[in-house]
């Protein structure tokens, strides 16, 4: 790969970004009395409503019950995936591997773990939108014209699940697993992060493609809304380098793409196991005929 391929771009300025799918797995987890909730309401609430002489009571305590267990299963999955996580941390030897259990080789991201998620969402919201739908549909036009429309926005939240899917099935079935190879390890913040990027099947005719390492902080948000206290995830990105192909290139399967960064001083290195988050990441992405291509890999950078 030529160098002059290439150009490079760096911003140093603190920005909110979007908490894509690819963040640490295992990190953020609930308590482990919350999936516990999640399963004992459901059975109290079913054996309280089941038990109504109305019907259409009892279609509704269904789908609630319903909706509550497939979150039970999700939020215990979550659990279960820290659990075994902090096992691994509690075996390892030394800061890094106790931070977080890092192959100390590569990062690879198997073409199935972006579908098995969306599979996972869909599926869940089509078994509680079944009940819904199939409430009104023996309700019959009696039922109100409201509760149709609020039925109908969720139906199409349950298609864009599956299209979701459908997308990423496509990416699976075409591109596969894919790999980021660490040069050393870990990589320090305060010398150059040199990384080789394997080219996964089918990603040959690049029409363009960015290579966009990043140095991410990510932490929960609290804010009063409504009166109401509510809290979401933020990733705040600290900075970022970013190598564009500037020009059509054709790859073969399994070449080797190396590049280097120079991170600007003062940063921070991974911190996993902490209140306060900080990860590396690169995120490639790859503008293909037809479905394009793209992954983020985190990285080992850390201040030690």
């Amino acid at each position: 790969m030529l160098a002059d391929a290439y150009e490079f771009k760096e911003s140093r300025d603190r920005k909110t970004i979007y908490p894509d799918a690819y963040h640490p797995p295992g990190i953020r987890a609930v308590p482990g009395i919350i999936p516990l909730a999640f399963f004992i309401f459901p059975l109290v609430t079913l054996l309280v409503g089941l038990s109504s002489e109305e019907e259409e009571t009892r279609w509704i305590v269904g789908g609630s019950a319903l909706f509550f267990g497939a979150f039970g299963v999700l939020t215990s999955c979550m659990w279960w995936k820290k659990a075994q996580l902090d096992r691994l941390r509690a075996r390892a030897d030394g800061p890094v591997m106790k931070d977080y259990p890092w192959n100390r080789h590569h990062w690879v991201i198997l073409g199935t773990d972006r579908l098995k998620t969306s599979l996972t969402w869909a599926a869940v919201l089509t078994c509680v939108m079944f009940v819904f739908n199939l409430w009104i549909l023996l309700k019959g036009p009696d039922s109100f014209a409201i509760v149709h429309l609020v039925i109908l926005a969720f139906d199409l939240l349950v298609l864009w699940m599956w299209c979701k899917a459908v997308y990423h099935w496509l990416q699976a079935r075409k591109f596969g697993a894919s790999r980021l190879e660490y040069l050393r390890f870990p990589y320090s913040v305060r010398e150059p992060i040199r990384l080789r990027w394997i080219v996964p099947r089918n990603v040959t005719d690049a029409q363009g493609a960015v290579f966009t390492l990043r140095c991410i902080h990510e932490r929960t948000e609290h804010y009063i809304k409504n009166g109401e206290r509510s809290a979401q995830i933020v990733n705040e990105e600290w900075w970022a380098g970013a190598w564009r192909l500037t020009r059509p290139e054709r790859w073969t399967p399994g070449e080797c793409i190396e590049l280097e960064w120079e991170p600007m001083p003062g940063l921070p290195g991974t911190r996993l196991n902490a209140e306060e988050i900080y990860f590396w990441r690169l995120d490639v992405r790859v503008s293909l005929p037809g479905t394009d291509f793209f992954a983020g890999y985190l990285v080992p950078v850390y201040a030690e």
